[in-house]
């Protein structure tokens, strides 16, 4: 198994033995409540003149995630910070240039998330709604994309899916996705927050991208963000502009005869997204946990999310085996390219089925065993810090549960 480095007080001081539910919610660590602290501690002491610093730590932020994310720090123009992915998709739904009929592509089972923004495009500007089933991508064979290929060549505007599937931990070739959009004109729209800071994802291959913080990229609730692939931004108009929108926005607070703004254009990047004041603390915490993937190494020398990845899935490597000798069934993908940083896994027939689940959730909980019980599985979703021996620990409890 690969083990990373990094100081161990950088890891969350959760009380659970065993956390996994990163894909729901992670703990603060150390590094972030810092971050936080540092942050409340300028504006404590310098009231409105720390207003520059938090700004020029937010430009520092946006280079950051363009490393992690698209392993270039030149494309910190392409993100926008938004509270939640929900907002960051609901900025897309109202920005493109909708023609009235344009179809977009959902599919079946998604998170709402992903689902509610279109719903109220379809209703806003008179579109319609197509929908695809995911079976067919999680199968053993391979993914097959007949389905999604006949819609696309009836005409599709848009395609929308999630990176990662939030019940089974299906990871969608995305790469094969944006080819069949590419060859049939249309546009692909993810949601990414089951991947943004967990599995690679092809940045440069994606039209737009929305991710909230609070999961796999280790922050806090209220620090997303939206992507914006540079070739297709200028054919988009931000519905939620406002004064920050705005070129060179802040310099009449300084300088007596500077204009006001009001003719000014938009800004020629992402940025012209975010309207007006951020919440500061909350990006506080984002910039630290960016930092902190960022430094994640392992001993083979890969380092960021390529690390992360193949150290979770070795950890999971562990639990899957573990927890199907006791009698679960794992929906995880034989495949490594449709997997994830989620295990989900269901109780057999014998142990009582899927009516079996929140009895076995709450008796691994009282053990100190965190999971999660999304649409009817036991998930569990470990992180760059938990260990092999923390998942040994985990089979014991499972074990014992029984």
């Amino acid at each position: 198994m690969s083990h990373l480095t990094g100081e161990a007080s950088f890891a969350p001081e959760i009380e659970a033995r065993a956390y996994f539910n990163h894909a729901a919610i992670t703990p603060p660590s150390p590094p972030v409540m810092g971050a936080m602290s540092r942050a409340m501690g300028a504006f404590a002491k310098a009231g409105s003149n720390a207003f520059l610093g938090a700004l020029e730590e937010r430009a520092t932020l946006k280079r950051n995630l363009a490393q992690l994310l698209c392993g270039d720090p030149s494309l910190e123009g392409a993100f926008a910070f938004m509270p939640n992915t929900t907002s960051a998709l609901q900025a897309i739904a109202h920005a493109i240039s909708w023609r009235e009929g344009d179809t977009i592509l959902l599919f079946e089972g998604e998170f709402p998330t992903n689902i509610i923004p279109w719903r109220q495009a379809s209703a806003r500007h008179n579109l319609t709604l197509e929908w695809a089933s995911l079976e067919p991508l999680a199968r053993l064979e391979g993914p097959d994309w007949s389905e999604v290929e006949a819609a696309l060549k009836r005409g599709v505007r848009l395609v929308c899916v999630s990176a990662v599937q939030f019940q089974t931990g299906l990871r969608v070739p995305l790469e094969d996705l944006a080819d069949l959009c590419e060859r049939w004109g249309a546009e692909l729209c993810v949601d990414g927050i089951q991947a943004c800071g967990v599995a690679p994802l092809p940045m440069s291959r994606i039209d737009y991208l929305a991710s909230g913080g609070h999961k796999w990229m280790m922050a806090v609730e209220g620090a997303g963000f939206l992507y914006v692939n540079p070739k297709r931004l200028s054919a988009l108009t931000p519905q939620g502009a406002g004064w920050l929108s705005l070129e060179d926005p802040i310099s009449f607070l300084f300088e007596p005869s500077a204009d006001l703004g009001h003719h000014k254009p938009l800004r020629a990047e992402t940025s012209a997204f975010e309207g007006g004041a951020q919440a500061t603390l909350c990006y506080a915490a984002l910039a630290g946990a960016t930092e902190l993937l960022l430094s994640v190494r392992d001993q083979e020398g890969r380092k960021g999310i390529d690390a992360i990845y193949n150290h979770i899935n070795a950890l999971n490597d562990q639990l899957e085996e573990g927890l199907n000798a006791l009698g679960f069934e794992s929906a995880r993908s034989p495949d490594l390219a449709r997997r994830s940083g989620i295990l989900s896994v269901r109780p057999s027939p014998e142990m009582g089925g899927v009516s079996a689940i929140p009895t076995i959730a709450n008796a691994w909980a009282e053990r100190g065993l965190v999971c999660a019980t999304p649409n009817g599985y036991l998930r569990l979703s470990p992180h760059w810090y938990n260990s092999a021996e923390q998942v040994s620990f985990a089979l014991e409890v499972a074990q014992a549960a029984l």
